[in-house]
């Protein structure tokens, strides 16, 4: 969010216009109160990072039709013509996939929040899954794991998969986000799995996690000072 924040202000400073940062509690309802006393403060324009895809109440649906100047960052909210920033998170699931293939795995596993929590996630998973299929390859399944949002959780979902595989075949992993990777790591070596020799992970964000665990985390750059400033 820092960052995506630092792009955003970097902008807005060359233009001599006024950055004011709100923070929600990251739920819809919360988003819906906080956004509605920005516009009655009648500020020229809102840039959102929204919790989700969906739009159960149809508030964003409204913004749209009235054509408030919104801007939405890391996501699009699903049916809704509103104006979004984001990286290219399809061709960022290919390049995953790609890697992975070049490195001659054939024995794959994909991790991810819960695809409403943004369509990006959905996008890294076409991105993966079409570019195994397109070589020939598969994803089972079985072996797409779809976590909650509660993160206390990951750790001990990740360690009931690890238990359960065949570990005479290496498992090439690609964790939507790098905290679901962090999970990972740490599942893996309870369950006294090596990494990468039993278990490749990529993650996706480049946070700093990635360089914390060992070994260091592969994982797709996002450009979030980009994505700031052209929301900006």
């Amino acid at each position: 969010i820092i960052k995506y924040l630092a792009g955003a202000q970097t902008y807005f400073n060359r233009h001599h216009a006024n950055l004011t940062i709100r923070f929600s509690d990251y739920t819809y309802q919360g988003e819906i109160e906080l956004i509605t006393s920005l516009l009655n403060e009648k500020v020229d324009g809102v840039i959102i990072y929204p919790c989700a895809s969906t739009d159960s109440r149809h508030f964003y649906s409204r913004l749209a039709r009235e054509d408030r100047h919104i801007v939405l960052i890391d996501k699009q909210i699903a049916g809704v013509p509103l104006c979004s920033v984001t990286s290219n998170n399809y061709q960022g699931g290919r390049l995953v996939a790609e890697h992975l293939i070049h490195n001659g795995h054939n024995n794959f596993a994909y991790a991810s929040p819960v695809f409403t929590q943004g369509t990006s996630l959905l996008d890294r998973f076409r991105g993966f899954s079409d570019t195994l299929r397109q070589s020939g390859l598969e994803l089972k399944r079985e072996k797409v794991l779809i976590f909650p949002r509660d993160e206390s959780q990951h750790v001990r979902f990740f360690a009931e998969y690890f238990s359960s595989i065949n570990r005479r075949q290496p498992l090439a992993m690609f964790c939507a986000t790098d905290s679901i990777a962090a999970a990972a790591y740490r599942a893996a070596s309870e369950c006294g799995l090596r990494i990468p020799e039993d278990v490749s992970i990529v993650g996706y964000d480049d946070l700093e996690v990635a360089r914390m665990v060992n070994p260091p985390l592969t994982t797709v750059e996002q450009p979030y000072t980009k994505i700031g400033g052209a929301a900006a």
